[in-house]
């Protein structure tokens, strides 16, 4: 059985983590460099194709 102080442990390190995500949420990566961004939009677009054309199984999204 879980004791009465790991419980309270276990809740305030829970309540922390939700306030430091309150005072900071909009933490964001930096943008992705338009070449990156077109090789992997190309890419997108071939497994596309090769799905299509049988060549690839279909992977549904998760």
């Amino acid at each position: 059985m879980i004791g009465h102080d790991t419980t309270i442990r276990d809740w305030l390190e829970i309540k922390q983590r939700a306030r430091s995500h309150d005072l900071q949420p909009n933490i964001k990566t930096p943008p992705m460099p338009p070449e990156l961004k077109r090789r992997r939009d190309d890419s997108e677009e071939r497994r596309m194709f090769r799905q299509l054309a049988g060549d690839e199984p279909i992977q549904q999204a998760a």
